[in-house]
């Protein structure tokens, strides 16, 4: 009886009846998985790239592409959790209310994906190619975040124009020597106040970003991102994108004239 009572309160919503999923925000709290990973009508399913599932995963999950999910009418009716980046929250929301359409009756999102999943139960972890498949985010995926309003940008490069202001709405700047870690950790911690899911840590180039990582360890309760190469990076990632750009309006323009 107290098993099936504790499930009602992690999960609201039943193929049976009850609550809908509709009528509750489909995302689930680490301490809420923890409760339900392992049983057999659960299944934990992580949508990152192969290479980054095959280094580190939750134990128990298995990785399926999220445009493949549809097809596996073999977890229509088991109580679906999805694992993603963090960053990529949105999207599997949405993902979540679109599997419900093709016929899953449970589906969920991990709160701050496999970021969160590390710093909340994994606190040993030291290996870098770990760190770099968890905690790294390219500058690529950064152009697909769907909303950054609850991001916090922390940019140790002190300069007031790069490409940050592309992308993000809230970006705080420290010019701290050597980007002093203990000063970053209080701006994180003063300024997450509830709003924010996690943090992009931005330096000039990424190689800081070692000494950084012990952020997600230090009484610090969301995710630390790390931009992979550092704003050299993004600037290197918008450069190329301008380029291919140019090249298909080119071609384009080719095209047409041949037409005439």
């Amino acid at each position: 009886m107290y098993l099936m009572v504790c499930l009602a309160a992690v999960w609201p919503f039943s193929a049976q009846g009850g609550q809908s999923q509709s009528e509750k925000p489909c995302s689930i709290s680490i301490q809420d998985l923890t409760q339900i990973r392992g049983l057999e009508d659960t299944a934990l399913v992580d949508v990152r790239n192969a290479s980054d599932y095959q280094i580190y995963q939750v134990p128990g999950s298995i990785n399926i592409k999220l445009h493949e999910l549809k097809a596996k009418t073999f977890l229509k009716n088991k109580r679906l959790v999805l694992v993603g980046y963090g960053y990529d929250s949105e999207k599997l929301l949405e993902a979540c209310k679109a599997l419900k359409s093709f016929g899953f009756q449970s589906v969920r999102v991990l709160d701050n994906g496999i970021a969160g999943w590390a710093i909340t139960k994994d606190q040993s972890i030291d290996s870098p190619h770990i760190i770099q498949s968890v905690f790294y985010i390219n500058p690529a995926d950064i152009a697909h975040i769907e909303n950054t309003s609850r991001i916090l940008v922390i940019d140790l490069t002190g300069k007031n124009s790069n490409p940050l202001n592309n992308y993000f709405e809230h970006i705080t700047t420290i010019t701290a020597p050597n980007n002093d870690a203990a000063k970053t950790l209080s701006k994180i911690q003063t300024s997450n106040n509830q709003q924010y899911g996690y943090v992009i840590v931005v330096d000039e180039d990424g190689q800081g970003y070692p000494s950084l990582y012990s952020l997600n360890h230090s009484n610090n309760k969301i995710p630390v991102m790390f931009l992979s190469g550092g704003i050299s990076g993004l600037q290197d990632f918008e450069a190329q994108k301008t380029a291919m750009t140019n090249k298909k309006e080119f071609t384009l323009q080719n095209l047409k004239g041949c037409e005439n």
